[in-house]
């Protein structure tokens, strides 16, 4: 099996395993996700706030937008849109909505701020190194999976518009049971890639899929690289800051 080697910058320890697949998060991980992220947060926010004019900016906080920024770590970066839209619901329900009211209201709005933004795929690029990456591991015989908290849908259009549909072996969107970040989610993958876990290694840029990898007994290394300024990880991952650290040799 090929061997992927990477040299953590926090330790200067020299990562490596011998691996079959890589298991790659989409947004801050293969796309540039942060500047089409702050536009639908504003967007949902403003479509929202149209229909309840007393909405607190708090609802920006909760999702994990401060400062003009989106915060790698907040829902909006790493969460599902149903998280987000629940998330939301729960602001107007504390202003003395119905649950049904929030949710149909909250609903409304997100499919008015969504279709504001999109297409997203076009406005979320692919990040530099990327290609090169998977080509590379395609030609050593790696499997490839992407494991996202999009749709499916999205995560098809972003394979198709920058043509990477060859290299990819399966896609796992929030759609699927069970979903990110299930531990579950790994195992299930690696089954459908006919896979040994112990040979796979999770690729992503929040806690959350460092969590999932780990809770699955799968390796696993933290994308520091997608994001103006990069992700503070807690769970322990070996730190990728560009997608040159990860080195990929043939057997």
């Amino acid at each position: 099996m090929p061997l992927l080697r990477l040299l953590d910058d926090r330790s200067s320890d020299r990562w490596q395993l011998s691996v079959q697949a890589l298991l790659f998060d989409k947004d801050g991980t293969l796309a540039n996700s942060e500047a089409f992220l702050k536009r639908l947060v504003l967007a949902r926010y403003g479509a929202i706030a149209k229909r309840v004019p007393t909405l607190s900016p708090d609802l920006l906080l909760s999702w994990g937008y401060r400062q003009e920024q989106v915060d790698p770590a907040g829902l909006m970066a790493i969460g599902s849109r149903q998280e987000n839209l629940i998330a939301a619901a729960s602001a107007i329900a504390i202003q003395g909505f119905s649950w049904t009211q929030a949710l149909t209201l909250v609903t409304e709005a997100f499919s008015e701020g969504d279709a504001a933004c999109e297409p997203k795929a076009v406005q979320t690029p692919l990040l530099s190194g990327i290609r090169e990456l998977l080509q590379l591991a395609r030609s050593l015989g790696l499997k490839i999976a992407v494991i996202s908290a999009d749709s499916e849908a999205q995560i098809q259009a972003f394979l198709d518009c920058y043509q990477l549909n060859d290299w990819v072996d399966l896609i796992w969107g929030c759609d699927r049971q069970p979903s990110k970040p299930d531990p579950a989610t790994v195992l299930t993958v690696c089954q459908q890639l006919n896979i040994d876990p112990k040979s796979a290694v999770v690729i992503g840029d929040a806690d959350s899929d460092l969590q999932m990898a780990a809770g699955a007994g799968v390796a696993a290394i933290a994308a520091a690289w997608g994001w103006s300024q990069a992700p503070k990880f807690e769970a322990i991952a070996p730190i990728a800051t560009q997608v040159e650290d990860l080195v990929l040799i043939p057997d």
